[in-house]
């Protein structure tokens, strides 16, 4: 039995139809699709935008107020200062000499071109400011007993406040590096002692002091 060619022709028609309206389906899907992806990711964009600006916002506050919370260099006296004075390091050493003396109190001797610090007697300031102490002190042999090496301000003064100690051990001859900043005034003096009085080694890479005037 054969097919008049109007039954082909409407078979083929709807074939077609349906396959185009499917394809019309498919399509309107995809831009559906593709309209709420571009959606998706303009919703994205924008939250980041907005979430950077506030972060960087947070940032700009915080150090705003780190900086207005930051104190100023006080000096000894209780003001603030702005000094602009270059830092500059003072260095002692023992000199060469006899090792056989038991030393208790420490008398140095400058090597620096630097002056505000007085060795007539004592280790006297001569300039008020903010100061660094490093020290080390090695015994010339082990000893019978622990020795302690200490920094301290005279008690009658601002600079009573320093005190920096070290214990040296049969097994250790040497306190290793000490150091402490401070703030001192004009005429404020202090000390190094060893007690018990012991004999120190004067070779001044292994006994020194420093004082760096940092403010």
């Amino acid at each position: 039995m054969s097919l008049s060619p109007e039954c082909c022709d409407e078979k083929t028609g709807n074939r077609d139809g349906g396959a185009l309206a499917r394809q019309k389906r498919l399509i309107c899907g995809l831009i559906i699709w593709c309209t709420l992806l571009t959606l998706g990711l303009a919703t994205i964009a924008v939250f980041h935008f907005f979430n950077g600006a506030s972060l960087d916002s947070g940032k700009h506050n915080n150090r705003s107020i780190y900086a207005s919370t930051t104190p100023s260099p006080v000096t000894a006296h209780g003001s603030t200062t702005h000094s602009s004075d270059p830092t500059t390091l003072m260095m002692f050493d023992l000199g060469w000499g006899d090792n056989s003396y038991m030393e208790e109190q420490l008398k140095w001797k400058s090597n620096s071109d630097e002056d505000f610090i007085d060795l007539k007697k004592l280790l006297t300031f001569q300039k008020d400011g903010l100061y660094f102490l490093y020290l080390q002190v090695t015994l010339e042999s082990k000893q019978s007993c622990n020795v302690t090496v200490e920094v301290k301000g005279d008690p009658k003064m601002s600079i009573e406040r320093l005190s920096l100690s070290s214990q040296i051990s049969q097994t250790k001859p040497s306190t290793g590096l000490m150091g402490k900043g401070f703030p001192a005034t004009k005429g404020d003096t202090l000390t190094v002692t060893c007690k018990p009085a012991a004999k120190i080694k004067r070779s001044p890479s292994e006994t020194y002091l420093g004082v760096i005037k940092i403010g």
